[in-house]
């Protein structure tokens, strides 16, 4: 992916930039791959990384699965698997593959078109997704985010790096950011919780350890701060840290009370659809006419 970057002021002052930076992220139409079965299932689970561990070594554990045993063939250097008996412990060969992951893959669909585009630009509609679809446990709700946005970047339990997301890993990196959205905003109120601003701290040392500080030349020939960030993850913690550095602040939604990043100080509302709900509910009541009395049942004659 490439970064870019634009300045903007920190504080009115035209000398004192604030860092600002763009992330060129790629997205298309994925589709969930629940078992590694056909063609595609093939490709994939051909794909996932495999260890050699020496049989005296402590096996990885899980997700790791042993699939095999290499063992050296009698008056050759070259490995194969053994027919017989004759190689000690010690000369023999475990091999592991990671496990299929949980509820499967994002894969993307053939012949899908690729599609970059700058998420940071659109963080605070993404962070509000985010909230939405923590909450919600079906695929269905997962991929729709996947297609919106494109993939985290966080792989599969035991490979950061695979090229393409776990569904369960993608479910579980969602409800973590949600969750640190609500705690961030609560402690911006200084509202009592478990978790303090030391967490959040230690959170964004481990969660921003792939961000890196450089710079580029802008106009007028200064130097001008940049970020190098890797994932979209990566990007989404990036404003949450913005957030919580007091570059802005988080609000409540008076109606579906997500937490969003204000646009402007007298917003109330996260989205102008919510604006719109709220004001026609509120409209419905005002014109609603007095209910009916109840209608009263007639007793029977004796």
């Amino acid at each position: 992916m490439r970064i870019g970057m634009r300045g903007r002021r920190r504080d009115g002052r035209a000398d004192d930039w604030r860092p600002a930076f763009t992330l060129r992220w790629p997205r298309r139409v994925y589709r969930v791959l629940a078992e590694p079965t056909g063609p595609d299932g093939a490709h994939w689970f051909a794909r996932l990384p495999q260890r050699r561990v020496a049989f005296t070594d402590p096996p990885p554990g899980e997700p790791w699965e042993v699939t095999g045993t290499e063992m050296p063939v009698r008056g050759s250097r070259i490995y194969g698997y053994e027919m017989s008996g004759g190689p000690s412990a010690a000369e023999t060969i475990n091999v592991y593959r990671l496990m299929w992951p949980p509820a499967g893959l994002f894969v993307p669909v053939g012949g899908g078109a690729l599609e970059e585009y700058d998420p940071l630009g659109a963080a605070p509609e993404i962070l509000l997704d985010v909230q939405r679809t923590a909450t919600k446990e079906h695929a269905d709700a997962l991929l729709g985010f996947v297609n919106r946005w494109g993939l985290l970047g966080v792989g599969i339990p035991g490979a950061d790096d695979f090229p393409v997301d776990g569904v369960q890993r993608t479910a579980a990196e969602l409800r973590e950011l949600a969750r640190w959205i609500a705690i961030v905003h609560e402690l911006q109120a200084r509202r009592r919780r478990a978790e303090t601003w030391a967490d959040v701290a230690a959170v964004f040392r481990e969660r921003l350890a792939g961000v890196h500080l450089q710079t580029q030349v802008a106009e007028r020939a200064r130097l001008l701060p940049s970020f190098h960030v890797p994932r979209l993850i990566d990007g989404l913690y990036l404003q949450l840290w913005d957030v919580a550095t007091g570059g802005k602040r988080l609000r409540r939604c008076k109606r579906c009370e997500d937490f969003f990043i204000r646009g402007r100080e007298d917003q109330i509302f996260c989205t102008p659809r919510c604006a719109r709900l709220w004001h026609v509910k509120r409209w419905k009541q005002a014109h609603r006419g007095p209910r009916p009395p109840a209608r009263q049942t007639r007793q029977g004659r004796g």
